[in-house]
């Protein structure tokens, strides 16, 4: 006889049970009955069951905050399924790529007419500015990246006010460095110059490029902040589209101000400081069109207490560029002490590592858009989620990478860039250190993405910093054991490793800013 504070399942059965306050168990007697009871709760009930099911597709997930082992067995079991989130990041992470890719377009297409005027002296002018260039405005690409977030957030919420201030507010700092920047680069030029090592041949052709394309300084670093904006905004289309119209007007300019009026380096410079200049101008016009900016938060003076949090997150992310760049600057030390062979290996393998890490920055931009965006809504869960979707493709597109790498390694691709059997014979050496550490850097641009987006600045900042500084006892010690580009490279694989583990150890940690508690 059955127990009454039993029912078995038979059609709606169960529904009765559950109205009279009773608990849905399976059985273990009855196959396939259930059995209810108010005292003894052994498992989950059916309905719960059936709501747990129902949400399996949207919370199916690694959380990596359960033991390692266990945590990386269910990343790389759901990384291959589709996901709720993957529609958006490839709606930021693909037009953001084609963005990446066109800004060093600009100077490929300068050296390519100036390379025509005859003789290597307008050539190595063009290419120590181009240097100066980069390492001068690389320090303040924190004008974009920490607009980003803050911009995602107001959209969230809904406040476009907020986001036509804080945007206004970042353009009047970029200007008002980038005038700064303008002036301290046409006084300096021929300092500058001759520091970089050019000789007296050169110094005239390397001065009149670096002033020329100087005058748009304010334009340039107005453009990173800008970038950051429509990040935010999830708008990456828009940047695509700019930076096609700027290379256009930059390969039509530059034969007519070179050739046509005689202008030879500097004429160059000036084509691409008009590009520059228009690219700036249509993305301000484009914000005003879409009433994402209000024209007089453009020209509104900022209080202090309104850019005193930009300099502080600038000063913070200054810390980490710099230890970058101090990094490669120290291995690129390195590789010239160990002779003109390892000096061009170097350059190649170089080159094929910052081609990787531009590709996987583009995740990032959509890690820091998304992540930001959700915590605005107040949905630490689903920012949590979507940064694990973003490490998830983010891996695989670096095994991807390493694997394209190893293949072309195997095919012979280093011939395209050298046909010095040395040079070959060494960049083909180390090209494996090169793609192994592949998977390794998305998944550091990833996590990367993912604290910038929740605005911890701080921990993005000390992991370069303490990773630089491992780099370069590495890249120190490794002077004695006489082991050539492999050894520079073991270097700069260190500094991605100690990021890697800095930045993961933030992102699972209880007091890290995208922790969930567990229900």
């Amino acid at each position: 006889m059955m127990h009454p504070g039993f029912v078995t399942w038979y059609g709606d059965t169960g529904k009765y049970a559950r109205s009279r306050g009773h608990r849905l168990c399976f059985c273990p007697r009855r196959n396939p009955g259930l059995y209810s009871s108010k005292r003894r709760r052994m498992r989950p009930t059916l309905l719960e069951a059936k709501a747990s099911n129902s949400r399996g597709d949207k919370m199916r997930q690694p959380n990596l905050k359960d033991g390692f082992f266990n945590s990386l067995v269910r990343f790389l079991a759901t990384s291959m399924s589709p996901s709720e989130f993957d529609e958006d990041i490839a709606k930021i992470s693909i037009p953001a790529l084609g963005a990446l890719a066109m800004d060093p377009v600009l100077s490929l297409v300068d050296t390519a007419f100036v390379g025509r005027l005859g003789g290597a002296e307008p050539l190595a002018g063009v290419g120590i500015s181009s240097v100066i260039f980069t390492l001068s405005f690389a320090l303040f690409n924190f004008l974009g990246i920490s607009l980003t977030p803050w911009v995602a957030s107001a959209l969230a919420k809904g406040d476009e006010l907020e986001a036509s201030r804080v945007i206004g507010n970042m353009l009047v700092v970029a200007v008002f460095i980038g005038t700064i920047l303008l002036g301290t680069l046409m006084v300096g030029a021929p300092a500058i110059v001759r520091a970089m090592g050019a000789s007296e041949a050169v110094v005239p052709h390397a001065v009149g490029y670096l002033r020329a394309r100087s005058v748009a300084s304010p334009f340039v670093l107005s453009c990173f902040a800008l970038n950051g904006a429509y990040r935010g905004f999830q708008d990456t289309r828009t940047t695509l589209a700019v930076a096609s119209l700027t290379n256009l007007v930059n390969l039509v300019l530059d034969p007519i101000l070179i050739f046509h009026c005689k202008m030879g380096t500097a004429g160059a410079a000036l084509a691409t400081a008009i590009s520059q200049i228009l690219g700036a101008l249509g993305l301000i016009t484009r914000l005003i069109q879409t009433n994402r900016l209000r024209i007089q938060d453009l020209f509104k003076i900022p209080l202090i207490r309104d850019v005193a949090p930009i300099m502080r997150v600038g000063v913070t992310l200054l810390m980490r560029t710099t230890s970058a760049i101090a990094t490669v600057v120290l291995a690129s030390y390195s590789a010239a002490r160990s002779g003109a062979v390892t000096t061009a290996a170097f350059e190649i393998t170089r080159q094929c590592w910052t081609s990787c890490t531009m590709l996987l920055d583009s995740l990032s931009a959509a890690s820091q858009s998304l992540i930001a965006f959700e915590l605005g809504k107040g949905d630490k869960r689903r920012a949590r989620m979507s940064a694990i979707r973003v490490l998830q493709i983010a891996f695989m597109s670096g095994a991807g990478l390493c694997f394209l790498l190893l293949v072309g390694n195997r095919l012979g691709f280093i011939s395209v860039f050298s046909q010095d059997r040395q040079v070959i014979e060494t960049t083909t050496i180390s090209i494996p250190l090169v793609a192994a550490v592949q998977p390794i850097n998305a998944i550091t641009m990833a996590l990367e993405g993912a604290l910038i987006g929740s605005r911890d600045f701080k921990s993005v900042a000390q992991a370069m910093l303490v990773g630089a500084c491992f780099a370069s006892s590495v890249l120190v010690l490794i002077r004695s054991f006489n082991l050539g580009l492999r050894g520079i490279w073991i270097g700069l694989n260190t500094l991605t490793a100690v990021r890697a583990i800095l930045l993961m150890q933030r992102f699972r940690s209880s007091h890290g800013p995208l922790h969930v508690p567990s229900r």
